[in-house]
């Protein structure tokens, strides 16, 4: 077994806030199927924020893997959205304690959770990078937990998959940083830099540096591993006499490869293919309109807490946002609060 599989392995069974499990329940009973549920992992924020602060307002961020759409939902339109325009993102909201009950304005009471419903054949195929947007390998090459397997097929799967985002990431982000000497940081600042061109973001430009200087020893015993593992071809300044890396993944400066006659290529059709991206990621918002209970609160919400803008709506923009929300898109993107 290679090193970087062990260290993966590893890092997702790694221990999470208790809290999750009563969110994971939640879901699970929420599903047609529960035998069809594969695997539900943990990811975003929520896992690099400060441990320090209140986790009151927190919106917790799920992935579920499924056998198939209908497994989580009879509905054929659910099962087709997911299939055309994977995933579904749902929303939930449960007590945080067994009995207790939600009372109106009072966050200590209640979890809430953002999660998407994925097809493991999906989850797989994207994130070995034989997909259109960069929304799984983008995400889960980053710190994630897995907070259920149904077996251990669904774990090794599951291991497997995020080892792939790793590589369609860091493949994905050579050629951004090709041939000069940069800090172990760089491949992953200019990777997520362009990851977030490709997408509707909220977040400051400084969002990147954020989450890698919250988990730094996790990116850079990744790019380590992913260099031993002859992933991604690079050449690193201090290496020990024989040639080799030395056992603590100690990078300081690293000049990284790529094939010269595919570099030009690679910049351009990345380049090229970003506004079409961005109309894939418009289209998947618009559809979570229609799966997401309060998604207009929630994009508000998001957009003035990475911001600091408030945006005020009419209440035919809340009741009619595809129809009546574009002036408001458009002067968000004006803004640049929108990018």
């Amino acid at each position: 077994m290679s090193e970087i599989r062990t260290f993966i392995e590893e890092e997702i069974a790694k221990p999470y806030p208790a809290e999750i499990d009563v969110l994971v329940q939640a879901i699970l009973e929420r599903s047609a199927n529960k035998g069809g549920v594969v695997a539900v992992l943990l990811y975003g924020s929520g896992l690099w924020q400060d441990p320090d602060k209140a986790r009151d307002d927190v919106m917790w961020d799920i992935h579920v893997l499924v056998d198939g759409y209908r497994d989580f939902d009879h509905s054929w339109l659910f099962a087709a959205a997911g299939n055309i325009l994977p995933h579904n993102v749902l929303y939930i909201e449960t007590p945080r304690d067994q009995g207790q009950v939600i009372k109106d304005g009072d966050s200590a009471t209640v979890l809430r959770c953002k999660y998407n419903v994925m097809r493991m054949i999906q989850f797989q195929k994207h994130a070995s990078g034989r997909c259109f947007t960069p929304q799984v390998w983008a995400r889960f090459c980053q710190p994630c937990r897995l907070v259920y397997a149904r077996d251990d097929n669904a774990r090794a799967g599951v291991v497997s998959a995020v080892l792939g985002c790793i590589r369609t990431f860091l493949r994905q982000s050579m050629p951004f940083v090709d041939g000069r000497l940069v800090s172990w940081e760089d491949i992953w600042v200019a990777g997520f830099t362009q990851t977030y061109r490709d997408e509707l973001r909220s977040e400051s430009k400084n969002r990147p540096e954020q989450f890698i200087d919250a988990s730094q020893d996790y990116f850079k015993r990744v790019l380590f591993l992913s260099i031993l593992n002859r992933t991604v071809a690079a050449r690193v300044n201090n290496l020990a006499d024989d040639g080799s890396l030395d056992d603590e993944g100690d990078i300081d400066v690293v000049r990284f490869t790529y094939p010269l006659k595919q570099l030009s290529k690679a910049r351009f059709r990345r380049n090229f293919l970003r506004p079409f991206r961005k109309f894939v990621a418009f289209a998947r918002l618009a559809k979570a309109l229609f799966t997401f209970e309060n998604a207009v609160d929630y994009a508000l919400w998001k957009i003035e807490r990475h911001s600091g803008q408030k945006i005020i709506l009419t209440k035919l923009q809340r009741r009619f946002p595809l129809i009546y929300g574009w002036p408001v898109i458009f002067s968000l993107y004006r803004r640049k609060i929108l990018k």
